[in-house]
């Protein structure tokens, strides 16, 4: 698992990690973590559907299901061998979130799992995402304002 978060600013966290997931050279999962709300369907998505599918859509139904099938069930497809946990609608919606449940089901996939966590510190608390990756890589422009954020940001 490799967590992605950036510093203030908007440094590019959500492009950085729609990139990584549409290049990479596995089966991957990109989830957007980012408490502060989803943007690929949007973006990316330019729109799409998600069909009620998500972040949020997946920790109600780990309530009373298997928490690896309910995140399954909320997957969209980005790509070949490229799925998308598309994120929370709004902020509030984040801190309902169950992130160290979230963080061990990722974990266990059998997939390389992409996590784009927005900034840090951002509106809610998602430490264990980063605390239970392999790496974590912190996104941030080229001034110096952007590495002081970034310098907070890994801290």
């Amino acid at each position: 698992m490799v967590t992605l978060l950036g510093g203030k600013g908007s440094p590019g966290t959500t492009t950085a990690a729609v990139a990584m997931a549409l290049g990479w050279p596995r089966p991957v999962l990109l989830v957007e973590a980012d408490p502060a709300g989803g943007s690929i369907g949007f973006g990316y998505g330019q729109g799409i559907d998600m069909q009620g599918r998500g972040l949020l859509g997946a920790h109600l139904a780990a309530r009373h299901a298997d928490p690896t099938s309910a995140l399954w069930n909320n997957v969209v497809g980005l790509a070949r061998d490229r799925w998308l946990l598309p994120g929370v609608a709004e902020p509030r919606q984040a801190s309902t979130i169950d992130y160290p449940t979230l963080a061990g089901t990722l974990a266990g996939l059998g997939v390389d799992v992409l996590v784009d966590a927005g900034r840090t510190p951002g509106p809610g608390r998602i430490d264990a995402l980063p605390a239970g990756s392999d790496r974590v890589l912190v996104v941030m422009r080229s001034t110096l304002v952007g590495v002081h954020t970034a310098q907070t940001a890994a801290t």
